[in-house]
């Protein structure tokens, strides 16, 4: 399948068979980056708090 480190692969069921399949693009939505950058907002102090540690 020639995959490196760090390719996306999609893993999935059927039956008793299970398909990778590659080249896939990551689900992110616009609610997802929005949700990510509520987490950094309301953390970003703790984060830095324990990057100093």
């Amino acid at each position: 399948m020639a995959l490196n480190k760090g390719d996306l692969v999609a893993i999935s069921t059927d039956g008793n068979d299970i398909k990778l399949k590659t080249n896939v693009q990551p689900h992110i939505t616009p609610n997802d980056i929005q949700d990510i950058n509520n987490l950094i907002t309301e953390y970003h102090q703790t984060m830095n708090i324990l990057k100093e540690r």
